[in-house]
């Protein structure tokens, strides 16, 4: 029986990563350092994840009308704002704060 065995020294990998993130962790401790989390390197979507067209374009069509309607309120209310300020006496204007 042949085994293909990429090992050094007959040390299996796995135990090589064990051992190189225990000396990481012990040399993190002498030195008073927290070692940083793992952070992998890609973030894969699952690929469950299956959105039939025309649900999604509902959707997206819905929150995007719901986007615009925030807008021309807040719009509105700056004109309003605009009107209400110039209306106002000049002594007056410097008390009022521009809300953003």
């Amino acid at each position: 029986m042949l085994v293909f065995y990429s090992g050094r020294d007959g040390i299996p990998p796995y135990r090589l990563r064990k051992q190189h993130r225990r000396e990481m962790q012990e040399s993190a401790k002498a030195n008073g350092r927290v070692p940083l989390p793992h952070i992998p390197r890609t973030y894969r979507m699952p690929k469950d994840i299956h959105v039939e067209p025309e649900k999604f374009a509902a959707e997206l069509i819905n929150r995007l009308e719901e986007v615009q309607k925030e807008r021309e309120a807040e719009e509105k209310l700056e004109e309003r704002l605009k009107r209400v300020r110039a209306a106002l006496p000049t002594t007056t204007k410097r008390v009022l704060p521009i809300s953003a």
